[in-house]
């Protein structure tokens, strides 16, 4: 990433994210017993992170829900599930009036900007009107409940060492190919190609910690394995889900020994090296210790990783985390933006790679 754009920030299209529109009068009932977080908290002004759980707890997929003006909901996430989520949801509509549909003609454009931490807003002009505040939702409307764009606001990352406001703009692919041109050629915001944007929005996910589900790990982690509940993701004070027994139980039996952590190389990595969301990480002595929800390579080469680690406990209750390394190079252990909820109850979570790095 060049010094121009670090300065100023960027625009990018993400055709990997889809949008699926929920609407009906029984909209938010529905959704209300199918995902794993009160649904009844979002509001026209305000998204959510959100999951959906099989039976077994497993997470299916992981979204933001943005309420629309008129009622009902929009649903961002990764367009690579979105098709088999669809059709699952779907399956459980029977009588309620309830309509789910792929939104064809809405797209989704990131905005990345660099971000003023003492006052917790992109430093620089943006060419549409900004959230104030991570989850915020700006609806620009075109009558009176009819919205011509909503701007949702992600949670704060940092690419590079730099902090950063992002944003998604969610609209039809009109309105967002204008705010592309226009941004070419009248603001100093660059814009990205697709797949360059679409790693940029990974990383920042990494090093904000913030989940993933793709087509290699659906159902293969529980809401509190990717700390959901450290990122107001889940709730334990709503009605039931699909899963919500086994989620509930896991979270006051206190059984949960995994939990995701961020760790990253001291060095560039090749890309053919970049292991894949599902693949196993190991320690020294090739033991699989952790499952990768996703990785992505940084501006020098180097890796980021968040993972599913299986923490090890010790006589003095006491985490810590297992010695992981990729291609023979120790992966260091890297701060998150939140407590992980396991080194939160025991004090502090550490990794002796970090301790020699």
């Amino acid at each position: 990433m060049n010094s121009n754009i670090a300065e100023s920030g960027w625009l990018a299209p993400l055709p990997d994210l889809a949008v699926i529109d929920a609407g009906g009068q029984d909209a938010a009932d529905f959704l209300q017993a199918q995902f794993c977080n009160d649904v009844a908290a979002v509001d026209v002004s305000r998204a959510q992170f959100n999951g959906y759980c099989s039976p077994k707890g497993r997470l299916l997929a992981l979204m933001h829900v943005v309420a629309l003006p008129g009622g009902g909901y929009r649903l961002v996430l990764p367009r690579s599930i979105a098709e088999g989520f669809l059709k699952r949801l779907s399956m459980f509509v029977l009588r309620a009036d309830v309509v789910l549909s792929m939104a064809e003609e809405s797209s989704v454009v990131g905005l990345f900007q660099p971000l003023d931490e003492t006052a917790d807003a992109a430093s620089v002009p943006a060419p549409v009107p900004l959230p104030a505040t991570p989850m915020a939702v700006v609806q620009e409307l075109e009558g009176a409940e009819q919205p011509r764009r909503q701007t949702l606001r992600l949670r704060n990352s940092e690419l590079d060492d730099l902090p950063l406001a992002r944003y998604l703009s969610i609209a039809s692919q009109d309105v967002n190919a204008a705010l592309l041109d226009g941004a070419a050629r009248e603001s100093s915001l660059a814009v990205l190609d697709p797949a360059r944007a679409s790693a940029r929005l990974r990383l920042s996910d990494i090093n904000a910690g913030v989940p993933v589900i793709l087509p290699a790990t659906l159902e293969r982690f529980v809401p509190q394995m990717v700390n959901l509940d450290a990122i107001d993701g889940l709730s334990f004070r709503k009605g039931c889900y699909p899963g919500q027994e086994i989620v509930a139980r896991m979270q006051y039996l206190g059984k949960q020994k995994r939990h995701a952590y961020r760790f990253v190389s001291r060095d560039a990595v090749a890309e053919d090296a970049v292991p894949l969301p599902g693949d196993s990480l190991h320690t020294v002595d090739g033991t699989a210790a952790a499952e990768v929800i996703d990785a992505e390579r940084d501006g020098a080469g180097r890796l980021a990783v968040f993972a599913v680690v299986r923490e090890v406990q010790g006589e003095d209750d006491e985490i810590s985390l297992p010695e992981l390394v990729l291609a023979g190079a120790p992966l260091l252990s890297a701060p998150l933006p939140y407590a992980v909820p396991a080194a939160k109850a025991s004090g502090r979570a550490r990794s002796a790679a970090a301790d020699n790095a």
